[in-house]
C-alpha cells in the first residue's frame, strides 16, 4: 500500500476458538496453532528481544549513515529514527482471527479521512472490502500493538464460494495435517515480519525478516546466535541490565 493508504479494521476482529481452529484446519490443529502463537508472543514481549530490534536498528542507522549512496542518507523512515513503539511491544500480542474486513482511507490536508475502499456487491453477500491476511491495531490508551492473522481461507477462494461458481471437483492427493500446518506458518512469517517492520517504521532494520527469525526462537538467549546470522554486531548481549532489581529476589527481572 502506498504511504497515504491506511487500513483500519472495518468488523470486529475476534481471537478463534479452539474448535474453529480444528474445523478450519483440522482436528487437533488447535494445539499446534496455540503453542506456535504463545511460543511468538513470549518472544515479542521479551526484553531480549527489544535488546534485539535496539541492536539491528542501531546498526542499520550506522551502516546507512556510512554507506556511499545519498538515497540512503536521506531516508526518512527507518534510517533516522530508532524505531518506533519499541516499549510498547512488552504489551504486544499476536491473534489468529479467521477473517479480516478492512477499509481503505486517506487521510486528507484538514484531518478528515477519505474511505477509499472498493465495495463490490455481491448476491446474497456482505457488502465490504476484503483484507489483508494481516493487519495491527494499536490500542490508543496504552499504544500496545496487537498483530492479527488471518488463518481463514483465502480471498481467492472466498470469492469463489461467495459467488456460487459451480465446478467440477478437481483430484487432489490427500494433504497430511503437519503439511497443512506448516503451509500456514509459510504464510505467517511474511506477514508477522512486514506488520513489524510497519509498526517500527519501514526501513528500521535492513532485513525484515530478522524480525521473525527473532521471534521464533526458542529461548531468547538464542537471539544473538541470529544476530550474528544478519550481521548485527552483539558484543555483550545481557538483556537484564538495565532492569529492577527484584529485593525478594535479589536479581534482576526479565521482563
Amino acid at each position: 500500500l502506498s504511504s497515504a493508504v491506511q487500513e483500519r479494521p472495518d468488523a470486529p476482529l475476534v481471537a478463534m476458538a479452539e474448535e474453529r481452529i480444528n474445523e478450519v484446519l483440522y482436528a487437533g490443529a488447535a494445539g499446534p496453532v496455540t503453542l506456535q502463537l504463545e511460543s511468538w508472543n513470549r518472544s515479542l514481549r521479551s526484553r531480549a528481544f527489544r535488546v534485539s530490534l535496539r541492536r539491528a536498528i542501531s546498526t542499520n542507522r550506522r551502516w546507512a549513515h556510512l554507506s556511499a549512496s545519498s538515497a540512503l542518507k536521506r531516508q526518512p523512515t527507518g534510517a533516522d529514527s530508532c524505531g518506533r513503539g519499541v516499549d510498547e511491544l512488552r504489551h504486544g500480542r499476536i491473534v489468529a482471527v479467521e477473517e479480516i474486513r478492512s477499509r481503505f482511507e486517506v487521510v486528507q490536508s484538514g484531518g478528515r479521512a477519505l474511505d477509499v475502499t472498493l465495495r463490490p456487491r455481491r448476491e446474497g453477500g456482505v457488502d465490504g472490502g476484503d483484507g489483508s491476511d494481516s493487519i495491527t491495531v494499536i490500542d490508543e490508551a496504552s499504544g500496545a500493538p496487537t498483530l492479527y492473522l488471518k488463518l481463514g481461507r483465502s480471498t481467492a477462494a472466498a470469492r469463489t464460494a461467495a459467488a456460487g461458481t459451480a465446478a467440477a471437483p478437481a483430484v487432489q492427493r490427500q494433504t497430511s495435517s503437519h503439511r497443512l500446518l506448516q503451509k500456514v506458518l509459510k504464510r505467517w512469517r511474511p506477514c508477522l515480519a512486514t506488520e513489524l517492520d510497519r509498526y517500527l517504521g519501514e526501513g528500521s532494520v535492513r532485513d525484515r525478516m530478522l524480525l521473525v527469525e527473532l521471534l521464533d526462537v526458542d529461548d531468547p538467549l538464542e537471539m544473538p546466535e541470529v544476530l550474528n546470522l544478519y550481521r548485527v554486531p552483539v558484543q555483550s548481549f545481557d538483556p537484564s541490565l538495565g532492569t529492577r532489581y527484584s529485593g525478594a529476589e535479589g536479581r534482576p527481572r526479565r521482563a
